[in-house]
């Protein structure tokens, strides 16, 4: 099978080609368009997006621990271009969190059609109870392997990401134990100081949680997570796209900061995602959902994204004032990078997944491919 467009993203830059698909992979890529090919015109075809932090959507969340949950969410996600995605499990009662690592792990192994789950963000419990946004402090816990360990084998080894407030993980031990164990792990949520980010950093963190929400602030004296998110380039860094979670010129200061090879842009959705304005009354938390796409406590206080990955990569263009290439790069291949699959994922290249977005020039998608598959 072939497709091809005036705008397919190769090198880092659109240009006309045409990609045959050979089962589920790219089996080659020419230059130029071929007349027999299934033909989309003038819009844009990148690489499959890849949302590494989201947590919800049209009323259900991953930790509801409700495997049809998960199913609908699989195949939702190639409606926004998404066909990878890691469900992120949040600060619930220790109860509701190893049940959605169960129902993450069962549904990845049925294997349905839609997007790809690559495996489980851990993103609770083991955070700082100063900055821990709209969680309830008095669910966290302090990170032990014993824990992270009964954890892990609930999950079924799914367990990819997790967010750890470095302070309270004494000697850095479950932080060390995720690095050797292929586990990536990610800062936030946290109060370490400069010089601890920068010491696990070098430790082997690789990412940070969405720089700058939930994390001691960037002082003058004190530069907290986000001053080493920004001056350390090993790492790489999420940033919230709508330009409510952080102010545009920081977004512009992140993006630039980090560049096209390592920014991310990520949902961080909630169950609220896909819900018309309004209030609405959960098991958790009241939640009203706003006209400017973000959600809201009754309090005023910000509880979550309602965006989309293909609103994400224009905003940080528009909103942001940033690059094409680090727009798209940090939905597609710097995601990949995070999770170890960039030499299989992330790019339009021979040999690699047969996973594209296709978008047009308002920023709809058209078709999503997955594993070289239609699913619109």
């Amino acid at each position: 099978m072939y497709i091809t467009s005036n705008h397919v993203w190769l090198d880092e830059k659109f240009e006309p080609a045409t990609i045959e698909i050979d089962g589920d992979k790219i089996k080659s890529i020419t230059k130029g368009k071929k007349s027999d090919a299934k033909d989309y015109g003038d819009n844009f075809i990148i690489p499959g997006m890849i949302d590494i932090h989201t947590h919800g959507y049209g009323g259900g969340s991953s930790t509801d621990g409700d495997p049809d949950v998960i199913r609908r969410w699989v195949k939702y996600y190639p409606q926004e271009g998404v066909t990878t995605f890691l469900p992120g499990v949040m600060v619930r009662v220790e109860e509701r969190i190893k049940s959605s690592l169960q129902a993450i792990a069962d549904v990845k192994d049925e294997n349905l059609k839609g997007a790809e789950i690559h495996g489980t963000f851990l993103q609770a419990p083991f955070l700082d109870h100063n900055y821990c946004g709209t969680y309830d402090k008095y669910l966290l816990q302090k990170p032990t392997l014993e824990h992270l360990k009964e954890y892990i084998a609930l999950s079924r080894n799914t367990i990819k990401t997790i967010s750890l407030a470095p302070e309270h993980d004494k000697d850095h031990e479950v932080l060390k134990y995720c690095v050797a164990n292929g586990i990536k792990v990610c800062l936030g949520f946290t109060s370490c100081s400069y010089e601890e980010a920068m010491q696990a950093i070098d430790e082997g963190a690789i990412n940070v949680v969405h720089c700058f929400n939930c994390m001691a602030p960037l002082m003058s004296r004190d530069p907290h997570l986000p001053g080493a998110a920004l001056v350390n380039d090993k790492v790489f860094s999420e940033v919230m796209c709508d330009g409510i979670h952080v102010h545009p010129a920081v977004l512009n200061l992140v993006g630039r900061m980090k560049g096209k090879d390592r920014l991310i842009t990520v949902t961080d959705s909630s169950n609220m995602k896909g819900l018309q304005p309004g209030f609405y009354r959960t098991d958790v938390r009241d939640i009203t959902v706003c006209e400017d796409g973000v959600g809201r406590m009754p309090n005023g206080k910000i509880a979550g994204s309602m965006k989309t990955m293909i609103e994400n990569v224009k905003n940080l263009q528009e909103i942001g004032d940033l690059p094409l290439v680090t727009a798209i790069n940090a939905a597609t291949i710097n995601p990949a990078r995070v999770l170890g699959i960039d030499d299989q994922k992330g790019l339009i290249k021979e040999g690699y997944i047969a996973d594209f977005a296709i978008y047009d020039k308002d920023y709809k998608i058209v078709q999503t491919y997955v594993h070289g598959e239609e699913m619109l």
